[in-house]
């Protein structure tokens, strides 16, 4: 590997010297000949014959300095034409880094200042194609950006990179790696099938406050060239700028969540405060005019009505507690849904949560599905089962993650039954995430409602990934 410090060589002027030899190299040939003839031929041989054999030798001269100065002027036009070359080449990344700053910063959405880091790091380098690893809190490779191959190519290869190979290497040692040959180097582990051949490799972290935030990642410059020692400085320049673009489009998406979160917060606190007390005020009034009322039909009719109000109410409950949920969308999982078991609760319910503190990671896709369907199954078990006991509980079990809820109330038929007790609904939320529900219940005998969610990259959808798996195929250079 070879430093990003590494500057290049003053630029030397081939044809300058060319010119230099040109003027003088005849001249000291001349007096070498004369001087030939004076001291050797003369003294041996007759005037004529001297003369002769000098005429040859300058003749021999004349030929063999005009093919040396021919090859000598190509050459040396050749390197001129490389400098030259490569100095528009650093001109025009020059250029490429100021406006690929410029462009990144004029867009405050994350996913856009992503996807155009990795696109102007390619333009500028030239390279066939780039990549960028974002990593996340913890060392989670929080996503990853590619370009030079078409949507349809990337779909082909399936999930993304979760840091193998040379990928894991830069984010771990925080170095820049310049390699000629993917295939040789002893931390490659290969690529999978359908990937695109890929030889030659620039790779270098991005550091924003001395924490690695990403890497980028070029490969085989699209003029056939290896990576220069100056490709490597100019990325480097831009890696700078990206991070700092990078870590402003972060902070400008906590900033708008945090507003979410308020606004969210008081429209709970409002539909809480206000609308729930005043229906349940509506409620109390209706119910004290019934009881007044005796046994009559109006009775009946407001009884129904004030049930009616209550069910409302029990709705907005739920409500709440789904912009609640929302607030807490970064909290584990585990605490979630010991906190969704505390707060659900109904007079003469007793309340049983059987969740591990510590979960392991898990998408934020899939936390949020299954804490819905828990928040359901709750739902449905204190408003329709009539028991006086329910449980929440949570397993990790290999490379899935159970969630249940179970009731000794009097049970149902899921055949007759679905769409009044939601099941329908949650069901469609396992299905988007690759999972399953299983429901069991039968008259008498209570309910338990089962949710399965895979944790694999292919059905987590947005998740994290971890960066390090304890198994992976070879021949998977991600």
């Amino acid at each position: 590997m070879l430093s990003a410090t590494d500057g290049p060589a003053p630029p030397e002027r081939p044809l300058e010297r060319l010119r230099a030899w040109a003027i003088g190299l005849p001249i000291v040939l001349l007096l070498l000949l004369q001087g030939f003839q004076y001291e050797v031929l003369d003294p041996r041989l007759s005037a004529a014959a001297s003369h002769t054999v000098a005429s040859i030798l300058m003749v021999a001269g004349i030929v063999g300095y005009g093919a040396l100065m021919w090859r000598s002027f190509r050459q040396a036009e050749a390197q001129q034409r490389a400098v030259a070359t490569a100095e528009r080449r650093q001109r025009l990344q020059l250029e490429a880094l100021h406006e690929a700053a410029l462009d990144m910063t004029s867009d405050l959405d994350i996913g856009t200042v992503l996807q155009r880091v990795v696109d102007s790091a390619r333009r500028i380098i030239g390279a066939k194609y780039g990549a960028l690893a974002v990593v996340g809190a913890g060392g989670m490779l929080d996503g990853f950006y590619t370009t030079g191959i078409s949507e349809q190519e990337r779909a082909h290869l399936g999930p993304p990179p979760v840091g193998q190979g040379l990928l894991g290497l830069v984010i771990r040692e925080g170095q820049p790696l310049r390699t000629e040959d993917i295939g040789t180097h002893p931390e490659s582990v290969g690529f999978p099938a359908g990937h695109p051949p890929m030889k030659r490799l620039l790779a270098l972290p991005m550091r924003w406050q001395g924490e690695t935030i990403g890497s980028l990642y070029l490969t085989d410059r699209e003029d056939g060239q290896p990576f220069s020692a100056e490709d490597e400085a100019v990325l480097s320049r831009f890696a700078a700028h990206a991070a700092a673009a990078i870590a402003n489009a972060r902070l400008y998406t906590q900033v708008q969540r945090l507003a979410v979160v308020e606004e969210r917060e008081r429209i709970a606190m409002d539909l809480h405060d206000g609308v729930i007390q005043s229906l349940y005020g509506a409620s109390l009034a209706l119910d004290g005019v019934a009881m007044r009322l005796g046994g009559t039909a109006e009775a009946e009719e407001l009884d129904a009505l004030v049930g009616r109000l209550n069910g409302v109410i029990g709705d907005i409950r739920h409500y709440i507690f789904d912009l609640r949920r929302a607030h807490a969308a970064g909290e584990p999982l585990a605490a979630a849904l010991r906190r969704l078991l505390a707060e659900t609760g109904a007079d003469g319910l007793t309340k049983q949560a059987d969740v591990p503190d510590d979960l392991g990671a898990v998408p934020e896709r899939v936390a949020s599905h299954l804490w819905h369907v828990a928040h359901e199954a709750l739902a449905n078990a204190v408003r329709h089962s009539g028991g006086d006991r329910v449980v929440l509980g949570a397993r990790r079990r290999g490379d899935e993650l159970v969630v249940w809820v179970q009731d000794n109330g009097r049970g149902f038929d899921p055949e007759t039954a679905p769409a009044g007790h939601g099941v329908d609904h949650i069901r469609r939320r396992m299905e988007a995430i690759g999972g399953r529900l299983d429901v069991e219940s039968a008259p008498g005998r209570g309910s338990r409602v089962t949710a399965i969610a895979p944790l694999t990259a292919e059905t987590a959808g947005d998740g994290r990934v971890p960066l390090r798996v304890p198994a992976q195929e070879e021949g998977d250079e991600r």
